[in-house]
């Protein structure tokens, strides 16, 4: 008999695996809450992702069931703040309705709690981030809802008022006692998954200082055992300082819906909650990180303001912009690696230029000279404000090399300093340096990233380079494709601004591809 390749028939039949036992489902409020508390636990190991998101929903849901035995504050209170986190979530984010119920289900939680506890600041601080990111999420270009500004405007209103009331108990309790602590029982995360800081206690973490209960000698270790944690912690300096800086941003959106001369005294009451915060932060030195802090919302609140103004009215006011510049390069000589503040300052200067750009084309002249000599002088100005926004983004992604939002951005800004450079040359250099930068960003894979419009500037800054015909030809099917199944418009306010080289469009190649499109 010739031999086999076959192994043959196993003699034994297989082992089964043994397979665990299923957890009882937990009965009583108490074994919800523990389980709630595990389960979040989890979450923030992970802290992103598909696994930490269905942790932290698995969570909520356990939160919710522990309501049904008894809807008490802590029980409320953790399960908004949950609610609050994942509506804040990016990695992955969900869909835009469910980002706004998951917002409306944490308000009502919070104002639930607030009825219960009305002297509790880190509920009502918690409600006003939750009041603010609905109404930024009906206000997004991109995701809001057409129509929906009066909704935003009601949401903002109540957040400043939420504020107010925040701020009223910290500064009691703090001229009170400077030693005094409020307790709250809740479980902190390890990790700040979303956009918002927080007055001690917020859903995505904070400053809070924790006293865990310590297992028994003998007993579970901190791995196996949950319990519910307090949370002591003293309204401190940073604490107000956060406040104030939070309800500063709050009067600066509200500003950018309310008609003047109400915007302008929204205006200025968001720089009076900024001078307090910044006579706070003095006591801490410096080089206070909340100093900081205050710099770089004092420049969010005057470029807001220089924006309003700009698009509403058609002003440039070049104070404005170069005030919120200066603020951002104090925050930056305190603290020269905050690729936030390096960021912001990047997008400062862009919407610097933006603002010149309109009024150059509405009028043919900036503000302060004549049709006939202030137009070269605001291409100029436009070229070195542009020059300064590339070094600063350059900087923040040094600092952060895998943060594909602003990769994208110094790519973007690349590609628009194009139209005032007249060197062929030139325009190759920064062409091959912005394509370089978007296909950098789209290695990331950032599920988030507007990927079709990232994928038409670069076919757009490949059109400026020799040689490139294929390439852009792929790229451009790619885009057609990511179009098809992401959907969302092609095209955005850069490509505007910035259009393919010449000859580029008169090609029968390129007609084809885009034909439709």
């Amino acid at each position: 008999m010739s031999p086999s390749n076959d192994k043959g028939k196993r003699k034994f039949p297989p082992r089964k695996k043994a397979t665990a036992k299923a957890e009882p489902e937990p009965q009583t409020y108490e074994e919800c809450t523990e389980e709630a508390l595990s389960l979040e636990d989890k979450g923030d190991r992970y802290r992103d992702g598909e696994k930490a998101r269905r942790f932290y929903e698995r969570a909520c849901a356990m939160y919710e069931r522990a309501a049904g035995f008894k809807a008490d504050a802590d029980v409320l209170y953790n399960w908004a703040r949950l609610a609050l986190l994942l509506a804040e979530f990016s990695n992955p984010s969900y869909s835009t309705s469910e980002k706004a119920t998951l917002f409306t289900s944490a308000i009502a939680k919070f104002r639930a709690v607030a009825d219960l506890e009305p002297q509790n600041a880190d509920n009502l601080f918690n409600l006003s981030q939750a009041l603010r990111g609905q109404a930024e999420l009906i206000l997004d270009p991109q995701e809001g809802q057409p129509g929906g500004e009066g909704n935003a405007v009601k949401l903002l209103e109540e957040a400043g008022r939420v504020l107010d009331a925040v701020f009223g108990l910290q500064k009691q309790e703090s001229d009170n006692s400077g030693s005094t602590a409020t307790t709250h029982h809740h479980h902190q995360h390890a990790d700040d998954h979303g956009e918002f800081g927080g007055c001690g206690t917020c859903a995505s973490g904070g400053n809070e200082m924790n006293v865990d209960a310590q297992p028994a000698e003998g007993g579970l270790s901190n791995e196996e055992e949950y319990t519910t944690v307090a949370e002591i912690h003293a309204v401190t300096t940073d604490s107000l300082i956060d406040t104030l800086n939070t309800h500063a941003q709050v009067l600066s959106m509200l500003s950018r819906e309310i008609a003047e001369p109400e915007s302008a005294t929204l205006f200025n009451m968001a720089l009076s909650k900024l001078q307090t915060a910044a006579e706070y932060a003095e006591k801490g030195g410096p080089e206070c990180k909340t100093g900081v802090e205050v710099q770089m919302r004092w420049a969010e609140v005057l470029s807001d303001r220089a924006d309003v103004l700009a698009q509403n009215m058609g002003i440039v006011n070049r104070q404005l912009f170069q005030e919120a510049i200066e603020r951002l390069d104090h925050a930056l000589h305190l603290q020269p690696r905050n690729a936030e503040a390096l960021c912001d300052k990047g997008d400062v200067l862009c919407s610097y230029v933006e603002a010149l750009r309109h009024q150059s084309a509405a009028t043919g002249m900036v503000q302060g000279g004549s049709s006939s000599s202030s137009a070269p002088t605001a291409e100029v100005d436009m070229n070195m404000l542009y020059a300064h926004a590339i070094d600063a983004y350059s900087a923040a992604c040094t600092i952060e090399p895998s943060n594909g939002p602003v990769i994208v951005k110094l790519a973007d800004v690349l590609l628009l300093r194009l139209v005032y450079i007249p060197s062929l040359a030139e325009k190759k250099q920064f062409a091959l340096t912005a394509a370089q930068n978007y296909q950098r960003a789209l290695k990331l894979k950032d599920p988030n990233a507007d990927t079709v419009n990232v994928l038409l500037h670069l076919a757009k800054a490949l059109s400026y380079l020799d040689n490139k015909e294929e390439e852009m030809k792929y790229v451009i099917g790619q885009m057609k494709r990511a179009a098809a199944s992401e959907g969302g418009a092609v095209g955005d306010d850069l490509d505007a601004v910035v259009g393919w080289r010449e000859g580029v469009t008169d090609k029968a190649w390129f007609q084809q591809l885009v034909n439709g499109m």
